[in-house]
């Protein structure tokens, strides 16, 4: 029997694969000057008060960006939730196979070790909750 994916499923795994990228752009725009530089004049106008701090704490992606992050990190915080018991394992088949891009998905069930069939479930669990986080049809 041959399962059909629907269409947002290879858009999702594209997603999971480009998630380090995201979470290193975004503590790279977080990393803010928060001492003095000496020698950098600023003017004190009302729309330009320096303010390294706030700036650091509220900077986020570009949108689309943004909401991909978001979706990928609730994804990760709501299979701890539900899967207490084995939410360990199935967050490494996901890391060993997108985040890091180590194994493919048969490696990462000999890596773990669990069966292929249980690693395959558990990816596509994880799929399917990133594209329900994405609104995906």
């Amino acid at each position: 029997m041959v399962s059909v994916k629907p269409n947002w499923w290879s858009y999702v795994k594209l997603i999971l694969k480009e998630y380090p990228e995201l979470c290193e752009e975004l503590e790279e725009a977080k990393a803010a000057h928060v001492t003095m530089r000496y020698g950098v004049v600023h003017t004190r106008t009302r729309s330009e008060i320096p303010r390294p701090v706030e700036t650091a704490v509220l900077q986020k992606l570009p949108p689309g960006k943004q909401r991909k992050y978001d979706a990928v990190t609730k994804a990760i915080s709501l299979t701890k939730q539900r899967y207490k018991h084995n939410s360990e394992e199935r967050l490494k088949i996901i890391e060993m196979v997108y985040f890091s891009k180590q194994y493919t998905l048969s490696g990462a069930a000999v890596a773990l070790p669990c069966h292929l069939n249980t690693a395959s479930r558990w990816q596509a669990d994880f799929l399917r909750l990133v594209a329900e986080l994405l609104d995906l049809p």
